[in-house]
């Protein structure tokens, strides 16, 4: 996994993508950048816009409130109003119907003169009569009375709410003591409805309101009734006391966000404010926001269908290219690649062929001129051992005969045509290691009856080692070395040993004798012709043809290896790399 992790990194697909990745970044940040920036152009110019809103709106309505308080003012020396407000016994009752019907049409048209104006009365305590623009004369009310009685001393005119009611009252301000009640109190209703329909103005978008409100006075008008929204705006407004100068703000509320603007009347204590839905603010740029989505998908779906197409016309035949050459590392030669397009892959595809049947021929020329040369070696060890060792034994069978032996000259026979049998045999080059080993067994009882001092130690093969294919002829001139050279000085008990030990690595087979003729530079020099391929300057015989035999079939690190033995003698050591392909 992680091999496979590291080839996707350091291959050319991901390379590829990282590129593309990098060249649509930039490109990417600044479309985003641009639309950040398109947002900020939008939303300053929408707070822009409602300040100025707020600000027209503001105006227009403090003038209102003033002018409608002059007008309230002017109304203060009426005629009519101050004979009512001074009314004497001296008046006749027609006189006073006179005046208070021209008192009325005077309250009528400061009516009409303003759009925010719902009515108009006045409360004159003396003649305990209110007289009303919309109403006519009645007799004056309790609630008319307590309005009389909130004026304190200082007060001339005040602004104040009643049931959610806007009203603007003033008194006559003429008196010689300060103790006295008012003569008479003028007082002008706002129109709520005229307020709200001044103020729908705000209502520009979906969710979007205003309110006019009056802290601790319990008047609070809005154009959406949306009391929750409100309450919160009012709540957040007046707790901080805001700057006049800073009159905007995002308040959260609930799961949505609002853009509040408000504003204070400078000569009063009322307050104007409208609000935005956020998400009502940048609705005209979601569509940009879409395109871009639809960009980053397109050009994420463009890097993909490149990425793909590169990986397809590129990525794939150089993997295979790649996986080609570690077939041919591995060790597979005899293979071919196609390639359908006629590109440049083309050329390396045929030329990659072309190699591999080049190497082939190589190979093949270079293998069977191995083999030949080690048939020629083959047969020249065994014409190297089948005569003197046919000599010898039928000097010896020759004696048993003379000697009456029978016994044992029918065994020596047949150890020695199963011996020339095996020797003699041209069929196969390679044999499996039992039969190479039944081989030398059979050996060793042929030198047994010949040396009557001569002791063999034969351990068993392992099993698992039995069918093991090796070269044909490759212990018993080992074992034959041991009787020309090891034992030629010794005359007394001569102990020969073959042994098996087998590993991970492989099987090493052991041939030891207890010979005294045991020279260690002879050993040193044998061990360098053994690890090295020396084949063009010594001669291909004994030992070393057998070394060069066993590397030509398992590779370098099977051979010979020579040393002192543990007996005192002379130590041949074979090992043979475990390989299945090498069993049958």
């Amino acid at each position: 996994m992680l091999y496979r992790r590291k080839m996707f990194q350091n291959s050319i697909f991901s390379r590829l993508i990282i590129t593309f990745l990098v060249i649509l970044l930039p490109v990417y940040l600044l479309s985003a950048a641009i639309h950040k920036w398109g947002v900020a152009i939008i939303r300053t110019q929408i707070i822009n816009s409602m300040k100025s809103q707020m600000d027209y709106h503001k105006i227009i309505f403090e003038n209102e409130l003033d002018r409608i308080l002059n007008l309230q003012y002017e109304c203060l020396s009426d005629q009519e109003l101050l004979e009512l407000a001074n009314f004497s016994q001296e008046i006749f009752n027609f006189d006073i119907a006179k005046s208070i019907n021209r008192l009325q049409n005077r309250l009528y048209t400061l009516k009409n003169s303003s759009i925010y104006i719902e009515n108009v009365k006045v409360i004159i305590p003396l003649i305990e009569k209110t007289i009303s623009s919309e109403n006519g004369v009645s007799a004056i009310s309790d609630k008319d009375k307590d309005i009389i009685n909130s004026f304190s001393d200082n007060n001339i005119s005040k602004l104040e709410s009643e049931n959610n009611i806007l009203f603007s009252r003033i008194r006559n301000n003429s008196f010689d003591n300060k103790n006295i009640k008012p003569r008479f109190v003028l007082q002008v209703q706002l129109s709520n409805s005229m307020l709200q329909n001044t103020f729908k103005t705000f209502n520009s978008y979906d969710g979007s309101g205003a309110l006019i409100f009056y802290p601790n006075k319990n008047y609070l008008l809005t154009t959406l009734n949306d009391y929750e929204i409100t309450n919160q705006i009012t709540e957040v407004i007046t707790k901080n006391n805001e700057v006049l100068d800073n009159y905007n703000r995002t308040i959260s509320i609930g799961k949505n966000k609002y853009i509040v603007f408000y504003k204070k009347l400078s000569s009063k204590n009322i307050w104007i404010a409208s609000y935005i839905p956020e998400k009502q603010v940048f609705l005209p740029l979601n569509k940009y926001k879409y395109l871009l989505w639809i960009f980053t998908i397109i050009s994420m779906f463009i890097i993909a269908i490149f990425s793909f197409s590169t990986h397809k016309f590129l990525q794939r035949p150089l993997k295979k290219l790649v996986k080609s050459f570690q077939r041919v590392e591995a060790g597979e030669i005899k293979f071919t690649i196609k390639h359908n397009a006629n590109d440049e892959f083309q050329y390396l595809y045929t030329r990659f062929n072309a190699m591999l049947e080049y190497i082939n021929n190589l190979i093949e020329q270079v293998y069977t001129q191995k083999i030949m040369n080690q048939k020629a070696e083959l047969k020249q060890l065994q014409s190297q051992i089948n005569p003197h060792f046919l000599f010898n034994s039928f000097f010896i069978l020759q004696r048993m005969i003379q000697g009456d032996d029978k016994e044992n000259a029918v065994k020596f026979c047949r150890f020695l045509g199963q011996y020339f049998q095996y020797v003699t045999r041209n069929a196969k080059d390679e044999m499996p290691l039992y039969k190479e080993i039944e081989h030398a067994r059979n050996y060793l009882e042929i030198q047994a009856i010949r040396f009557s001092n001569i002791s063999i130690k034969f351990e068993e093969l392992p099993k698992k080692y039995e069918n093991f294919l090796v070269p044909r002829l490759i212990l018993q001139p080992i074992i034959e070395n041991a009787f020309e050279h090891g034992f030629n000085k010794k005359a007394n008990e001569r102990l020969i040993y073959i042994g098996f030990k087998e590993t991970i690595e492989g099987l090493y087979c052991i041939v030891e004798d207890n010979g005294n003729n045991v020279d260690e530079e002879e050993l040193s020099k044998l061990n360098k012709y053994f690890s090295e391929d020396n084949s063009g300057e010594v001669e291909s015989t004994g030992l070393l043809n057998i070394n060069k035999r066993i590397r030509l079939k398992f590779g370098g690190s099977s051979g010979l290896s020579v040393s002192r033995g543990e007996m005192g003698g002379f130590k041949v050591v074979i090992f043979f790399e475990n390989k299945e392909e090498y069993n049958v």
